[in-house]
């Protein structure tokens, strides 16, 4: 049986609790890489491009039962100001429905918290249309996308998305970025523009 749903896309309409996306498992905008050390979380696979460091942590200070690990990108200037979380793979789901309940779960935590999101919920648009190819149609890109979004004005930005590696197998991604980022982002550009034209 062919499963061929339409793109539904909801606008917020409701008033949101939160005036800006606060940061997530117990951490907090704008600690260093030093203070975050110094709170016992183990940083490894760090990394430094254009200013910003990535590194990943599997000990955040509050972390979920389903979370297998946090990357944290700590700007030179402002400290901490993205954070992702990557979950344990969801394995042996057919269907896609244990993925489903989870993504169901966050994104219903974080609706009251940020109010009504922008939601992409879709399967087989292009290959993969059957119940059982559920996460193989999320892998493919233009076949399916199952993710909500919620933009707080000069607030910051959080997403949970939900991602396929193979027929049964799947993965939730959740990602914040706190109100400073995208000037950060827009900073950096600048300033490598600038660094270019100068030697040119």
């Amino acid at each position: 049986m062919k499963i061929l749903l339409p793109i539904i896309f909801f606008f917020s309409t409701a008033n949101v609790t939160a005036s800006e996306v606060t940061a997530p498992f117990g951490l907090k905008w704008g600690q260093t890489q030093k203070e975050l050390t110094d709170k016992e979380i183990y940083l490894t696979d760090c990394s430094t491009s254009k200013k910003i460091t990535s590194c990943k942590t599997v000990n955040p200070v509050k972390g979920v039962s389903f979370g297998e690990y946090y990357m944290l990108y700590i700007d030179d200037r402002k400290g901490l100001q993205r954070i992702k979380m990557v979950s344990k793979n969801i394995t042996s789901d057919i269907s896609g429905s244990e993925g489903k309940a989870l993504y169901s779960k966050v994104k219903s935590s974080l609706t009251k918290k940020y109010g009504s999101p922008e939601v992409f919920e879709y399967i087989g648009q292009k290959v993969y249309d059957e119940y059982d190819e559920f996460y193989q149609c999320l892998k493919y890109d233009g076949c399916g996308g199952w993710a909500s979004f919620w933009e707080i004005k000069n607030g910051g930005d959080v997403s949970v998305q939900l991602n396929g590696l193979a027929r049964g197998i799947g993965y939730l991604v959740l990602s914040y970025e706190s109100k400073e980022w995208n000037s950060i982002l827009a900073s950096l550009e600048q300033r490598e523009k600038a660094s270019d034209d100068d030697a040119l």
